[in-house]
């Protein structure tokens, strides 16, 4: 009888907030009964539903140090030569890869839930994750192929300041103020 609640929690969490409002619990689990427990119609209704894009949701689910990187990799378009063994495990000739102290062993979460314990929310994530973007972004052999170019980066070769600003804030999904964009 509790299932389509914790079924429905399980999946507000993942795509909409870490604490979803009771309004939107129960018409998710009413949606998962009526749908026989059917993911498919219950995520295309959730990902459309108004609750979806309200402002309250948005940015409201914490990334961890993993799929931080790999959202920043997909939006640069930076092409990486390292698996996902030796981003957190792997060392370069005695150097830590980057966020092998970030508390998210692929392959080795603390529970059968993963990461649910924000135990890894800390500086240290933080730090090792501007680390391993920092050596990505020098095109540290390790990371980077030969074949990039920085060019690739902006939106078009003569970019002015603000427009380079304001394309990655549209590509990263990040909002400055006018004050922070000034300092960039």
């Amino acid at each position: 009888p509790n299932a389509p609640v914790f079924l429905a929690e399980r999946l507000l969490k993942e795509y909409l907030n870490e604490n979803p409002s009771d309004k939107a619990l129960s018409s998710t689990a009413k949606l998962l009964k009526a749908n026989n427990y059917n993911f498919r119609p219950v995520l295309a209704k959730l990902l459309k539903s108004e609750e979806f894009f309200k402002d309250a949701n948005k940015n409201s689910i914490v990334k961890g140090p993993v799929e931080r990187l790999v959202t920043f990799l997909r939006a640069t378009g930076i092409p990486y030569r390292f698996t996902s063994s030796e981003i957190l495990n792997g060392f370069d000739g005695g150097r830590p890869t980057g966020l092998d102290n970030t508390g998210q062993m692929i392959g080795m979460p603390p529970t059968v839930f993963g990461w649910d314990n924000p135990d890894w929310l800390n500086g240290a994530w933080l730090l090792s994750f501007v680390y391993t973007v920092n050596r990505v972004l020098k095109q540290d052999s390790y990371f980077t192929t030969n074949s990039f170019s920085y060019l690739q980066l902006l939106p078009h070769p003569t970019a002015t300041a603000q427009e380079v600003v304001n394309h990655w804030m549209a590509k990263l999904n990040v909002n400055l103020t006018p004050e922070q964009q000034g300092n960039v």
